[in-house]
């Protein structure tokens, strides 16, 4: 999966290896009926753990990709690539249902580029939160990330042990590589408008973070993870 050597856009997109910051790993497309139709994420810490990323007709094809659930086939997340200086360093996470709504997923210069996404929130440009995939020995380890709006769509992302893993996201800071903490979504009146800020140490302690009365409630989770971003930045 790793190679250093540069490829059609259009087939494959480039996830820089911090090793050795000239190589990349590249998004490739598996066997497959229509091989221009899907891509497989590799995580280097997890070799057996892929996430399918899939291919929609579209005017521009390489400019973006659909994040598909296998278990949710009828469900998607648009990933654009927008023009930039380093395209493979940007992806902006878009919401069909708010197509000049973006959240910015980066991959920073870090030590371990490739294990870190920041969470940026487009109405404070300076604030970002960090979501790392930790080295970890089970490569099924994933996060689901819970729509309320749609509870049978799920985001495939790390994964913890939890009587319900669909309902937790783990944040974790790299400052404080030992330290996570658990965003819920609870059962609610209206829980598509509240996040619980659970404290692993303090199971007992919560902190509500709430969103802003919103008119498009299809954003709920894109506006929730926005507040807990300026919540923990600001």
């Amino acid at each position: 999966m790793s190679q250093c050597r540069s490829l059609k856009r259009s087939d494959t997109l480039l996830l820089p290896n911090p090793q050795t910051p000239s190589c990349y790993t590249t998004l490739r497309h598996p066997p497959a009926t229509q091989p221009s139709d899907t891509l497989l994420l590799h995580n280097p810490q997890t070799p057996s753990c892929y996430t399918t990323l899939r291919h929609p007709p579209a005017t521009q094809p390489s400019d973006t990709l659909l994040l598909h659930n296998p278990q949710t086939p009828s469900c998607y997340t648009t990933l654009r690539h927008p023009p930039a200086t380093q395209p493979s360093d940007t992806l902006l996470l878009h919401n069909p249902q708010t197509p000049s709504c973006y959240t910015t997923l980066r991959h920073p210069p870090a030590t371990q580029p490739s294990d870190t996404l920041l969470l940026h929130n487009p109405q404070t440009p300076s604030c970002y939160t960090t979501l790392r995939h930790p080295p970890a020995t089970q490569p099924s380890d994933t996060l689901l990330l819970h729509n309320p709006q749609t509870p049978s769509c799920y985001t495939t992302l790390r994964h913890p042990p939890a009587t319900q893993p669909s309902d937790t996201l783990l944040l974790h800071n790299p400052q404080t590589p030992s330290c996570y903490t658990t965003l819920r979504h609870p059962p609610a009146t209206q829980p598509s408008d509240t996040l619980l800020l659970h404290n692993p140490q303090t199971p007992s302690c919560y902190t509500t973070l709430r969103h802003p009365p919103a008119t498009q409630p299809q954003l709920v989770t894109l506006l929730s993870l926005q507040h807990s971003a300026s919540m923990f930045t600001g």
